[in-house]
């Protein structure tokens, strides 16, 4: 190994020690406190479904949760018609059609 290989790992771990932990950033524990908080309402949650009419009441909630985080669902209903172009490199009689 050469003199320069050798300084660039020894700086290499060097950054790699110096970079702060994660405890130390308050950002970084603040998310987390966030996260955990939001596991353990979900562990509560699941905790409480005891019937299957409770597991179907806690399906139904986590449905319409998702739904509401994508913005719903698309209200077009017509044919989709795709285009799907001809594969890079390929003539236009071997595109799919």
């Amino acid at each position: 190994m050469t003199v320069a290989a050798q300084c660039a790992t020894l700086l290499s771990f060097s950054l790699l020690f110096a970079q702060p932990r994660p405890s130390d950033d308050p950002l970084l524990r603040w998310m987390d406190r966030i996260a955990q908080q939001a596991l353990q309402r979900r562990e509560n949650a699941i905790a409480e479904v005891r019937t299957v009419a409770g597991a179907e009441r806690r399906k139904q909630a986590v449905r319409e949760k998702i739904l509401t985080m994508m913005g719903g669902l698309p209200d077009y209903k017509g044919p989709m018609n795709p285009k799907v172009p001809a594969a890079s490199g390929a003539s236009p009689s071997q595109s799919r059609k």
